[in-house]
């Protein structure tokens, strides 16, 4: 038996102990989103707003707890279901009929001409993944801090994970996620990700609250920005680095500021969703390519 197979034996004794009652199927389904071939994809014409999109069908119906009119889900290569390619979203699902063995609905995702593109690589037999117990998006998101912790482990760094919330009287509470720390230096980084619904952009956004002017990221809360390239590459290791600094003359390598509708800057902010090209000057694959940069 392999060392991964005895780690993974081990990990779902731990857990099983934890949680005392629960059983493996249950941990599969909570950990595995359920996985349906596309027994059909429409060819209707395509539509942009409500109900936009093509036509699909499964053939597994409401005898799934999971499988429910308005439910949610992703469209990925019927390959990369069993890991022979890596994970990726080819467009998204929705349900809108069920019965016994079937369910029907729409195949739809960004603006039309996006939608056109991501359709012509959608065929019979790819496959639906739902998510069957909500867990998939906590998950990822805790997957990648973990990944960016390797990052920062194997290039020398010490790193803190920083509280998501903190008792009043033990301090103020920190908007941003990490220290890591190497020499003498200390510095603030953030973990962010792509927006699901457009990988070309980082979602680079705050919770509004009394202290902040719009839903984006302030630039002087963290001195780098991590934004995991999953939803683009399908490898939960990928990392874009970039300074948390506003795009100047004298520094090309920063971020554009938020704007405001109408026109105008909040050079206090940064976008909420800059474009990442790695390579450009801007993002890189390392955060020792930014941990030097003014």
């Amino acid at each position: 038996m392999s060392a991964n197979a005895e780690r993974a034996i081990a990990l779902a004794d731990s857990l099983l102990a934890r949680f005392r009652g629960a059983t493996l199927e249950m941990l599969e389904e909570v950990l595995v989103p359920l996985q349906v071939p596309l027994a059909d994809v429409g060819t209707d014409q395509v539509r942009y707003g409500p109900g936009h999109g093509v036509s699909f069908s499964v053939q597994i119906g409401n005898e799934n707890p999971s499988v429910i009119r308005g439910r949610s889900g992703k469209v990925i290569p019927r390959e990369a279901a069993s890991g022979r390619v890596t994970w990726k979203e080819l467009v998204k699902a929705r349900i809108h009929e069920t019965g016994p063995g079937w369910a029907r609905g729409e195949l739809h995702g960004g603006n039309k001409e996006e939608l056109r593109q991501r359709l012509s690589g959608v065929h019979k037999g790819d496959i639906l993944e739902i998510d069957r117990y909500g867990i998939t998006a906590k998950l990822e998101s805790a997957l990648t801090e973990a990944a960016l912790v390797k990052h920062a482990l194997e290039r020398g760094y010490t790193v803190t994970r920083m509280p998501e919330d903190i008792a009043r009287h033990l301090g103020s509470y920190h908007h941003f996620d990490f220290l890591f720390r190497k020499g003498d230096v200390e510095k603030r980084v953030e973990c962010k990700s792509l927006w699901g619904t457009d990988t070309r952009y980082a979602r680079l956004i705050h919770s509004k609250g009394s202290n902040y002017k719009t839903s984006s990221c302030k630039f002087a809360t963290q001195d780098i920005f991590a934004v995991n390239m999953w939803l683009r590459t399908g490898v939960i290791t990928d990392f874009a680095f970039a300074r948390s600094i506003m795009r100047t003359e004298a520094r090309p390598y920063g971020l554009p500021p938020a704007t405001i509708k109408g026109g105008g800057l909040l050079e206090e902010y940064v976008h909420q969703n800059p474009t990442v090209n790695l390579g450009d000057g801007v993002w890189f694959p390392a955060v020792d390519d930014v941990w030097n940069l003014p």
